[in-house]
């Protein structure tokens, strides 16, 4: 494990006075993404940015307080009698303080649930659970203390994927002519997005969590989700779609929680501390604000991009309004995800070219599932890959998705060589993940219904000095059979 310092900008002093400001950091013709005029001065997207360096003491509700107030209060959003659903990110059961970086803190949504109460609102938090993980048999209300906070405010906790799912029509659809969506949703005349700000391998080098991503959840059946993880467009597409047939008029609110999150990689990353809470009425203003924080551009992602010209709102600087914080005072920049295109075994070959979507680049630093020091093993993804005549030598061949287990997709001549290969297994759904991640098959920690999803993915597919290697040592040796020299001490 290398001990690498990251040294951030000093930040200045909480002011107490809130201005609001207008961004303009570069000049105009950089952000000529659509071709449409500007909005008007005065109808731009507002994003409110408070300090709170901990969830201590209140800290963290004192701050998502502070934001609503910025914003105009809380009955800019919501009125006596409507049905409100809270959509943190809780996907998962992480223990304490890995849960503190991967998941939507409850004393953030707590302050939103005391807000909305005050208001006269009927609230229900609702969630699905990541993959084959649900909320209730997984304990992660419980683990994440939302039961406690449903139990002291009266609100409902709902299993999205135990909930009836109705059928939607999506408009001018990009991705899909219609989606299922829980009926609390559908039925729901306010939804709050409450993501957490952290890095998301799925989404690219540069790729972050935030209000988009979260609205994975929302995908149901869990079947579905697949295709929208092959790649970072993909990804954006499919949740477009989602907050499409919510429509604006019901999406009124996104709070991120940016206190603290993960840099680096998801799920087992460098706990980073960025101290804030983001709000705003425009999701797309807030995902573009939180990209420039954590030191990318407004506009670098498909997450930004795709949604703004779907019409949920805008990530070009010049049509946003800051209140609170200034944007410059508060730059975070983040440790950018280290991905691996090589796997650390000298005696796995990989052969990955002719293009390969992130879905089958995950899945090919995950095979084998062991490695025997005296076998020789070549990972085969892509299309129309180059390969050597020389296969016979393989002990074991995987051929990662549908592209690389289909003829069609490769030049003559590709699977007489594969086949020469001692075995050969072919992992041929698309993308590479549908193979590994529900089915199984292979032994190990693929056996366990969650694990490759998780943590294992990460073990496999980041540099090592991306990770908290403490949380990933019992898996990693798990995958691998045995102590290998790759465990971090």
């Amino acid at each position: 494990m290398w001990n690498v310092e990251y040294i951030r900008a000093p930040q200045t002093p909480f002011r107490s006075e809130q201005i609001p400001q207008s961004i303009n950091p570069y000049e105009a013709s950089t952000y000529k993404i659509l071709d449409r005029p500007l909005v008007d001065s005065h109808k731009r997207s507002e994003v409110a940015i408070v300090r709170s360096q901990t969830y201590l003491n209140r800290m963290g509700e004192a701050a998502v307080e502070e934001a609503i107030e910025l914003l105009g209060g809380i009955n800019r959003f919501c009125k006596r009698g409507d049905k409100v659903v809270i959509k943190p990110n809780a996907g998962s059961p992480f223990p304490k303080q890995m849960g503190q970086q991967e998941s939507t803190h409850p004393s953030i949504v707590r302050a939103l649930v005391r807000m909305l109460k005050d208001c006269g609102a009927e609230i229900c938090i609702g969630e699905s659970g990541a993959w084959t993980m649900d909320v209730d048999d997984s304990g992660i209300w419980q683990v994440m203390g939302y039961d406690k906070l449903a139990k002291e405010f009266g609100v409902k906790l709902i299993n999205w994927k135990k909930e009836k799912l109705v059928t939607q029509k999506v408009p001018d659809p990009r991705y899909r002519d219609e989606i299922m969506l829980p009926e609390s949703i559908v039925e729901c005349d306010v939804f709050i997005n409450v993501p957490k700000l952290k890095h998301n391998l799925v989404l690219g080098e540069s790729g972050l969590t935030i209000a988009l991503k979260n609205m994975v959840g929302c995908i149901l059946p869990v079947e579905t989700r697949l295709e929208s993880h092959r790649t970072p467009v993909d990804n954006a597409y499919a949740c477009t779609e989602v907050w499409k047939v919510i429509g604006s008029d019901r999406m009124k609110l996104t709070v991120v929680d940016a206190i603290v999150g993960v840099e680096g990689t998801m799920h087992a990353g460098n706990r980073c501390n960025p101290g804030l809470i983001i709000a705003s009425p425009d999701p797309v203003a807030a995902d573009a604000v939180c990209h420039y924080i954590a030191g990318y551009d407004f506009l670098q992602s498909p997450s930004v991009q795709i949604p703004m010209k779907a019409g949920m709102g805008t990530g070009d600087p010049r049509e946003i309004r800051i209140l609170g914080e200034r944007l410059e005072d508060v730059r975070y920049h983040f440790n950018p995800v280290q991905q691996r295109f090589v796997q650390p075994y000298l005696n796995v070959h990989e052969y990955l070219g002719g293009g390969i979507c992130n879905a089958c680049l995950m899945a090919a630093m995950m095979v084998p599932p062991r490695v025997e020091k005296d076998k020789l093993y070549a990972v085969v993804s892509g299309t129309r890959v180059n390969i050597p005549d020389n296969f016979s030598q393989y002990d074991e061949v995987y051929l990662i998705g549908t592209c690389a287990c289909s003829p069609s997709h490769q030049k003559k001549g590709y699977m007489d060589k594969v086949s020469k290969a001692k075995s050969v297994k072919k992992l041929s759904a698309c993308g590479g993940n549908d193979a590994i991640y529900p089915k199984g098959g292979f032994g190990g920690v693929y056996e366990t219904p969650w694990a490759p999803i998780g943590l294992d993915s990460c073990a496999s597919t980041v540099l090592p000095y991306s990770l908290n290697t403490n949380a990933l040592s019992e898996l990693e040796d798990r995958r691998e059979g045995r102590e290998t020299e790759f465990r971090h001490k």
